[in-house]
């Protein structure tokens, strides 16, 4: 993360007043200074990078899981948005085409000052776009709850909405029926 770093987030949480106060002022500050490169790069940005942006927000989604392509370098995210209280929200999938070769991929990250690292109810706490000029591409940056870090290092990201995602201990006997297709005359 280069604007919402997870030692600064921890400052935050300090219980000392003084340390908690400094830190929620360089919060604040890199918040304006991420919401201003990010300004400045928007219209650089693949279309999936700006329909997310303009119309959902991850902050507090609940991280459900990832998937890996297995011979092309494709590269998913399944996060539940935050819903009204004690409701679940909207379900999003977002697949990214990754950068393959030695400056690309997926980079995983443990962070063991941010919080607890309990591995139970994942949240993304921020996330940040950026574009690495150098290399000719976009990045994707997550800082997990349980104190990981995801950056996704790609050219292109689509966004699916999906109706549901159930764990196999959610799994039980049911039919699930979709409204019939009017056919087109």
């Amino acid at each position: 993360m280069k604007y919402f770093k997870p030692e600064l987030l921890a400052q935050c949480r300090s219980c000392d007043e003084d340390i908690a106060d400094a830190a929620a002022r360089d919060w604040d500050a890199a918040t304006a200074a991420y919401r201003a490169r990010f300004k400045g790069i928007r219209d650089q940005m693949p279309a999936g990078v700006r329909r997310l942006a303009s119309k959902f927000s991850l902050h507090d989604a609940k991280f459900l899981g990832v998937a890996i392509g297995k011979k092309k370098p494709l590269f998913g995210i399944l996060v539940e948005l935050e819903g009204a209280t004690g409701q679940g929200g909207e379900v999003l999938e977002l697949n990214y085409h990754s950068v393959a070769g030695p400056n690309g991929g997926i980079h995983f990250r443990s962070h063991p000052l941010s919080s607890n690292g309990a591995r139970g109810n994942v949240q993304v706490l921020y996330h940040e776009f950026d574009i690495d000029e150098e290399h000719a591409f976009f990045t994707h940056t997550l800082l997990l709850s349980d104190d990981r870090e995801i950056e996704v290092r790609f050219h292109h990201l689509t966004i699916r909405q999906v109706g549901a995602v159930y764990t196999p201990m959610e799994l039980t006997e049911r039919d699930v029926t979709w409204p019939v297709a009017e056919s087109v005359a």
